[in-house]
């Protein structure tokens, strides 16, 4: 019997961003600006996983609920709400977050996952919707 695991995670979905080198010269010092986010989304996870890693192969479900910018006239805010969102950000380099976030929390290693859905829709309320199936 298949075990499936829900949750959602609030806030606007954001990219993976590549580490940075800081200071020239012989030594430079390496830092990953997407660090905070990455631990605020563990943090958010560690509250609604209280098992031990899954140590078993994977199928992930998750839908990204991307911010309607400020902008938009109420009336286009309406229309566009669940919409696809195919503007900025790449859907596999925010899917490289959540996946590293999980890691060794709900999962033991991202590469458990062998079949994986993944979509950007607009909305009103920023979240990410994650389903686990194992």
């Amino acid at each position: 019997m298949q075990k499936i695991f829900e949750m959602t995670i609030p806030g606007n979905p954001v990219p993976q961003k590549r580490n940075r080198f800081v200071g020239g010269g012989r030594y430079p010092r390496v830092y990953n600006p997407s660090a905070p986010r990455l631990k605020e989304i563990r943090s958010i996870l560690r509250t609604v996983w209280e098992d031990e890693p899954i140590d078993a192969p994977i199928e992930l479900e998750v839908v990204f609920h991307m911010k309607i910018a400020k902008n938009i006239s109420k009336r286009r805010r309406l229309l566009m709400e669940g919409q696809c969102h195919c503007q900025s950000s790449d859907i596999d380099n925010i899917l490289k977050l959540y996946l590293d976030a999980m890691n060794n929390l709900i999962y033991v290693d991202d590469r458990q996952v062998w079949k994986l859905t993944a979509s950007k829709v607009f909305s009103s309320d920023p979240r990410a919707e994650i389903k686990v199936m194992y």
